[in-house]
């Protein structure tokens, strides 16, 4: 085989494995996203009548952890802005690692350490507590979003000090 005819081929190849990634993701991406759309606005009336409470929750849930978490990171990122450039750079390694695992990682080493026989609520501190109740989720979500608002707050920070001066 020649190195053109070779070049051609390897071309076909790569044109079917791009169009077959891009129906896959019309089927399963696109196509969805148009049935939601297109369907009529009166089919998710009853949605919201039936599950309001729900909905409720979960806005309860939100306005407190993202309060919760804006607050400590805040404080977080105060503490780090004026702080030592090693302790800086140590708490931005930190914070980059907990973004960069996995959500379901994060979600079972949270179980793990703060569960009903949890390392830190059962061992450590003795205590009997159910966190699968509003507040327990709610601090969870608490520390998750602080690592991610930390580092929002102390870039912001950072460009605010190079602006002033």
């Amino acid at each position: 085989m020649s190195m053109k005819r070779r070049y051609i081929f390897s071309d076909g190849i790569d044109r079917c494995f791009q169009m077959l990634l891009m129906a896959s993701v019309v089927l399963f991406v696109a196509y969805p996203l148009l049935l939601v759309f297109f369907r009529p606005l009166s089919s998710y009336q009853n949605l919201w009548q039936e599950n309001r409470v729900l909905l409720g929750n979960s806005v309860y849930t939100a306005a407190f952890s993202a309060t919760f978490s804006t607050i400590i990171a805040l404080m977080i990122a105060i503490y780090v802005g004026s702080a030592h450039q090693k302790i800086q750079k140590f708490f931005q390694i930190l914070f980059v690692m907990t973004l960069v695992s996995p959500p379901f990682i994060g979600a079972l080493v949270y179980i793990q350490l703060y569960g009903r026989r949890g390392v830190i609520t059962y061992m450590l501190l003795h205590l009997h507590l159910n966190p699968y109740n509003r507040w327990g989720i709610i601090s969870m979500q608490t520390m998750h979003f602080v690592a991610l608002s930390t580092l929002l707050f102390h870039a912001i920070s950072k460009e605010e000090w190079r602006s002033a001066f």
